[in-house]
């Protein structure tokens, strides 16, 4: 039988130091925690400033978060441990309020510890004349906030009345093992110049070497002009002061041709190390800022609302339409293939020949027999394979009774979790090159959502999608919560849910498996949801409206007027 160690004996004679940290590194921190309470020698190890710093920077790289928003060697004990806690604590404050999926109406507000205001983040004078707007970027993290200000568009918000020069700024908002700051720090600022065109998104990147280094990214888009611009800024904070940090230029392009009717969240581009992927109306434009050289792929498909991912080296696109749907990859060809960029501007014609996807393969959901209304929840960004995504399919009216806005009785939508990844290689055909093999969709868990109205719950996914990982720990939705009389026909109020899975048995799978034809399927492990109602948004922009990060439990509005601007921190 094994021996029990004695605890007045050092564990690193029997397991070394650096093994405990290894296994540390790769567990949970409530386990850690734990484990400390078995033993003296054991509760000795674990309050070892040392430890923690491993365990939180792991949970940095374990999240993505960028790495100068923990001071590691600068935190006391205590603060080390919050700080890994936070995504565990979040989870476990969700699951304290969460309510089962056919309840929506009547689940409880997850109401925030803290609300900021953050209209104090004005940096210029309150009486200079000017109308501004602004649209604000969370770095993962939680601690570090970018916001680009901007002249406010003229009132038939066609246009924008130049005022001043569009200016990026970049704020400390405090470490997230505490309360955030009640006055945020500025940091620095930059001008960017005068622009015609309005902020459509701002995004950021830090990746292998230059973790410390934080990419901004900032597009602006005129659909009248059929235009689009990328800036591209860069400032270190591998020392963080709050002296004035430099931001020092990347690169600007300006990319024309099928440039979106409607600027909306989905353009969002995409970084990944020295690319960045582009979403236009028919074509994705995959700018490498470093070489600054470009290629277009053209998709041949008028869907800029489809959601998609990136990679790197794959370029994955979900289409919902039912007479294409399916999901698309294409392998990001090689540096050889790129163009190089001419007078910072490149051309994506919409009308060119489509480029031909590597695979396609059938988009698998339970499908209702007739006019079945797809929506997809996918986690946005760049990724890597596998990651998980969900699919939700509700029946669909048709005819009169659709344009009348006829209710249907009152009818659950279907939902499937899946996930895509590269097949297994097995013998002979085993490939060192990943990427070179099928991909494959798998559907692991079935559910629904049964609505509080009469009709589908119809839910509208991808809100504050950043608190999504690969594998939707944190999902979330928006959806009817009850209706009311209003002249001429029902008016319907809404609220935003964040739903947890938790698997309750099988399903039996069907002989055929998924149709080729449609993706049909019922397959996966039958699973009840758990949903939680988050704070009311502010003007009802309930799909849209936050920039957030699940492992601070901080959201931050995204956009608007300067007097609505508010941080919520879900933990402290």
């Amino acid at each position: 039988m094994p021996i029990r160690p004695r605890s007045n004996v050092r564990q690193d004679t029997i397991i070394p130091y650096e093994l405990w940290c290894e296994a540390f590194a790769h567990s949970e921190p409530s386990d850690v925690l734990s484990l400390g309470q078995t033993c003296k020698a054991l509760h000795a190890l674990v309050a070892q400033r040392s430890i923690w710093i491993t365990i939180l920077a792991s949970i940095c790289a374990r999240h993505a978060l960028f790495a100068p928003s923990y001071p590691l060697h600068d935190m006391d004990l205590a603060q080390l441990q919050r700080a890994a806690m936070r995504p565990n604590l979040l989870q476990r404050r969700m699951k304290n309020h969460a309510l089962p999926g056919d309840r929506l109406n009547e689940a409880r507000e997850l109401g925030p510890v803290t609300i900021l205001d953050l209209s104090q983040l004005r940096t210029s004078p309150e009486n200079d004349g000017a109308e501004w707007s602004f649209h604000r970027h969370l770095v993962p993290g939680g601690r570090f906030l970018v916001q680009v200000r901007y002249p406010r568009a003229s009132e038939d918000g066609m246009a924008i009345t130049t005022q001043g020069p569009f200016s990026a700024t970049l704020w400390d908002l405090g470490v997230p093992s505490s309360a955030p700051l009640s006055k945020p720090i500025l940091m620095g600022a930059k001008d960017l110049g005068e622009y015609v065109e309005p902020v459509a998104s701002v995004v950021s990147s830090y990746t292998g070497a230059s973790k410390y280094i934080l990419r901004v990214a900032i597009e602006l888009g005129n659909s009248d002009e059929d235009r689009l611009v990328v800036i591209l800024l860069s400032v270190s904070l591998r020392q963080v002061s709050h002296d004035d940090l430099v931001f020092q230029d990347l690169g600007m392009i300006r990319v024309t041709g099928g440039v979106q009717d409607e600027l909306q969240e989905a353009v969002e581009p995409i970084i990944r190390g020295d690319l960045m992927l582009i979403r236009l109306t028919w074509n994705f434009v995959i700018w490498n800022f470093v070489a600054d050289t470009y290629i277009v792929i053209s998709t041949g498909i008028d869907l800029p609302e489809e959601q998609f991912v990136f990679t790197g080296k794959l370029v994955i696109l979900f289409v919902e339409w039912w007479k294409k749907r399916g999901i698309r990859t294409w392998k990001v060809p090689s540096s050889e293939s790129f163009k190089d960029v001419t007078s910072h501007s490149i051309v994506a014609p919409f009308d060119g020949p489509p480029t031909p996807p590597d695979h396609i393969l059938p988009l698998p959901y339970p499908a209702f027999q007739n006019y079945t209304s797809i929506s997809v929840n996918v986690p946005r960004g760049s990724l890597d394979l596998p990651f998980s995504f969900d699919v939700f399919s509700s029946p669909r009216l048709k005819g009169y009774a659709a344009r009348r806005g006829k209710m249907t009785p009152r009818t659950p939508t279907r939902c499937m979790r899946c996930t895509l990844d590269n097949a297994k290689p097995s013998g002979e055909h085993h490939s060192d090159n990943m990427n070179e093999l099928a991909l494959v969709v798998e559907p692991v868990l079935s559910f629904s959502l049964n609505p509080p109205v009469t009709g589908p719950s119809l839910p509208l996914p991808q809100f504050a999608t950043a608190m999504s990982d690969g594998n939707l720990t944190y999902a979330f939705l928006a959806s009817t919560m009850k209706e009311y009389a209003l002249a001429g026909g029902t008016g319907k109020e809404y609220g935003v849910f964040a739903y947890t899975l938790v698997p309750t048995g099988a399903l039996p799978a069907p002989s055929a498996g998924p149709s080729s034809r449609s993706g049909e399927s019922t397959v996966g492990q039958a699973a009840s949801v758990e949903v939680v109602r988050l704070t009311a948004l502010p003007q009802g922009n309930f799909q849209s409206g936050w920039t957030a990060c699940a492992a601070s439990g901080r959201l931050v509005d995204k956009d608007g007027p300067e007097d609505t601007a508010v941080l919520l921190d879900y933990l402290a």
